[in-house]
């Protein structure tokens, strides 16, 4: 991935290209079989909950926050990563009932018309990614997957792999689109990157956009992506829908 020319937009994946509960709910089980009946019944209970209604349990930034909380301490790293692991071929084989969010295919579409690269980033093993983008019927919307990223910490080497560093102006030419604050929002914001966070508008937690489903944030997306293609002589203007926008 070179050259200047090519905006990029990265999507994360769970919680924001690929929905659905199975696959932390497997991730919860394989940790359950190292928990006490106490722990387990807790770990459950605290995950039931969170997915009812997120907003009511802040202190967790996702779903896997929640089953990581209860692992910590009780399990070895090599246990945790294994439950985890377990989760993730699961999602290869087509175990769970995932799907895509509304918009998704759309807005991939209208990113590859405007000229942008689409890559998926996310902390998750390459294990099921393609498999499960094939199902979605999404994988060809995308023109690379980085795996293993490491985020938030990770941010930087993406950034590099990506050439997403305008060589003439040294400033940051991508978007970052995800739905857990920390470590897609947040690193990209910082370095002075476009952001689009899926969540209930918080003005604690800033982004370029924010609505919370990506089918409500499509339209401002793709407006944003066109003006910032634009500015680096890309195709594509700009319009003034802005209704989810941080100005």
């Amino acid at each position: 991935m070179n050259g200047d020319s090519a905006f990029a937009v990265a999507f994360d994946f769970d919680g924001t290209v690929c929905l659905g509960d199975g696959p932390v709910k497997a991730y919860a089980e394989a940790v359950c079989a190292h928990l006490d009946r106490d722990g387990a019944a807790a770990l459950n209970d605290e995950l039931e909950r969170f997915l009812a209604c997120p907003v009511d349990m802040p202190k967790y930034s996702d779903a896997y926050d929640v089953v990581q909380a209860h692992a910590a301490g009780r399990l070895t790293a090599e246990q945790s990563q294994d439950a985890y692991l377990r989760s993730r071929r699961m999602l290869a084989e087509g175990t769970f009932d995932v799907r895509p969010p509304e918009g998704l295919e759309s807005l991939l579409e209208r990113l590859g018309v405007l000229g942008c690269r689409r890559v998926l980033v996310t902390n998750s093993p390459m294990i099921g990614l393609r498999e499960t983008l094939d199902r979605l019927g999404v994988l060809a919307g995308f023109d690379g997957i980085i795996a293993g990223a490491a985020k938030p910490g990770g941010w930087p080497k993406v950034i590099e792999r990506l050439s997403a560093v305008r060589r003439r102006t040294g400033e940051l030419s991508m978007m970052s689109i995800g739905d857990y604050w920390t470590n897609d929002i947040a690193p990209v914001r910082a370095a002075g990157g476009l952001t689009a966070f899926i969540h209930e508008p918080d003005p604690s937690l800033p982004a370029t956009i924010t609505a919370p489903t990506l089918r409500q944030m499509v339209d401002d997306i793709v407006d944003v992506c066109a003006a910032a293609t634009a500015d680096a002589g890309g195709a594509g203007a700009a319009s003034s829908r802005g209704r989810n926008r941080v100005r």
